[in-house]
């Protein structure tokens, strides 16, 4: 199977596998494509042949703003733009053998930023 559909068969086993699992607002969310509903907080995910990623871009302030409310177990680092950045090295898109293990990561890190926006968002002006 060529790389490009080894990212699609992912893509697509991870949405089916997180289809059932819902917001903590308790409504189905689009855990591929998160909506924050605010165009300056943005959730991205990536899984690449060397790591999965959660990123997560905003502004200075709202970064720091994220920061000092942030309590999860969960740290994040900066990448080279800036944006903070979760990350789970020794998984490759294209070895199946680490799915199980970058699914259980991006899973645990979207729950948990979901939960941080709904209860957070309006701090950032989305109340």
């Amino acid at each position: 199977m060529y790389p490009a559909n080894l990212k699609r068969e992912f893509w697509t086993v991870f949405g089916n596998y997180m289809k059932p699992v819902l917001g903590s607002s308790m409504q189905k969310v689009n855990w591929i494509n998160y909506k924050t509903g605010n165009r300056n907080v943005v959730f991205k995910i990536d899984f690449t042949a060397n790591e999965a990623t959660v990123e997560v871009v905003l502004s200075q302030s709202a970064k720091q703003l994220l920061l000092s409310l942030w309590d999860h177990d969960i740290s994040f680092m900066e990448n080279e733009h800036g944006n903070l950045i979760i990350t789970k090295a020794d998984v490759n898109i294209f070895e199946r053998s680490t799915w199980p293990q970058a699914i259980s990561f991006l899973k645990n890190s979207l729950i948990k930023l979901d939960e941080f926006w709904v209860n957070h968002k309006d701090f950032f002006g989305m109340g």
